[in-house]
């Protein structure tokens, strides 16, 4: 499949990202509640827009329902000539494309600007689908977590105990350019960006406010993207305030400590 690099996705993670140009209609599996344009070359009447019913047909003038429940459109154009060259049409032109993809869908939701429902058509990217629906907002986690129905087995009952199998990709590996984590989605699958932990600075600093952490964030990144102390503060009197054992107790650190989850990161004022 042809693919190319956008500035949107790009601007997402902060990373080059390679999107679908198009949907792959040659391998979209037809299903329930799609749309699907129908051209019958030189018969108007045989011809028009159908949606695919709960029965996984769709109701073509003459030839009534048609069964198209997974299949492509070029196998759906396949049945459509062959019904109707049995003594409707003498060497029928039938042309079908998906209108509109309905069946098939992933679900965004968690720390990303427009959470919601994206129509599968045809493959689809963990990057390709954040894409669309980010950026991610300023609290997102590193990782990222694909939730996948896992298919019921009738043979062994006991597998399908677990409804749902889970997959954890780390967004940091991605950036780095280690795409395996970039896995191709499925129908049904829910893709969560959780909430990353959060310290809230305060005190004598320019931006106040809670910042996301990761594992080994230090007293100086977190600053960082605070702004930095203002005149009056000082980056050489830096207190954390943590819960330890239900108690807040306060640590004196210095900016290559690290903060958990939870602290309170507060600069203090000059002495002089």
């Amino acid at each position: 499949m042809t693919r190319f690099i956008t500035w949107t996705a790009a601007l997402v993670l902060g990373f080059s990202v390679f999107v679908s140009a198009a949907p792959n209609e040659a391998e979209y599996a037809i299903g329930i509640d799609d749309v699907l344009t129908v051209s019958v070359w030189r018969y108007p009447d045989l011809s028009g827009t159908f949606t695919v019913g709960a029965d996984g047909a769709v109701a073509v003038p003459l030839l009534g329902a048609v069964d198209v429940k997974g299949m492509t459109a070029r196998q759906v154009e396949g049945r459509l000539r062959q019904r109707l060259s049995e003594g409707y049409v003498k060497e029928p032109q039938v042309t079908v494309t998906v209108q509109t993809y309905r069946s098939q869908r992933v679900f965004v939701t968690g720390e990303v600007r427009q959470p919601g429902a994206i129509p599968l058509s045809g493959s689809l990217s963990l990057l390709e689908a954040i894409a669309r629906v980010g950026p991610l907002t300023d609290h997102a986690s590193h990782e990222v977590i694909v939730s996948r129905p896992v298919a019921k087995d009738a043979a062994r009952p006991q597998a399908n105990a677990a409804s749902s199998q889970f997959i954890r990709v780390d967004l940091r590996k991605l950036q780095e350019g280690d795409l395996a984590g970039n896995i191709d989605l499925m129908d049904g699958d829910t893709v969560l960006v959780p909430r990353a932990p959060l310290v809230h600075v305060m005190g004598e600093v320019r931006l106040p406010g809670d910042y996301a952490i990761r594992p080994s964030t230090t007293i100086a990144e977190v600053l960082s993207r605070a702004g930095g102390a203002t005149e009056r503060g000082s980056i050489g009197r830096v207190r954390i305030l943590r819960a330890v054992e239900g108690k807040r107790k306060e640590i004196k650190v210095g900016l290559e400590d690290t903060v958990e989850e939870g602290d309170v990161v507060l600069i203090m004022e000059r002495l002089f």
